[in-house]
């Protein structure tokens, strides 16, 4: 079972991919295959890709530097998605 803690893991990197998600559809306007789900999707999963790389290199906690890096990776993904994307239009 998922203490808290755990918890507190996903809620934090999910916040973090929702966000950059958020700020790619909404205020800068990219296009991605399947609008708003897809880039939700991938937001999240950059956003927990970032996480594993801040966990393999900095062997902490919840900080800020693994949350930054979370949302670094997650909108790096989301501009590599934007990119894909703009070349097959739905």
């Amino acid at each position: 079972m998922l203490g808290s803690y755990s918890m507190n893991f996903i809620l934090l990197y999910m916040i973090c991919g929702f966000t950059s998600a958020f700020f790619c559809f909404y205020i800068l306007r990219w296009y991605f295959i399947g609008h708003t789900i897809g880039a939700l999707a991938v937001g999240v999963i950059g956003s927990f890709a970032g996480a594993l790389i801040g966990s393999i290199f900095f062997h902490e906690g919840i900080s800020v530097i693994n949350a930054s890096i979370a949302f670094i990776i997650s909108f790096l993904s989301l501009y590599l998605f934007h990119s894909v994307s703009k070349h097959y239009p739905d």
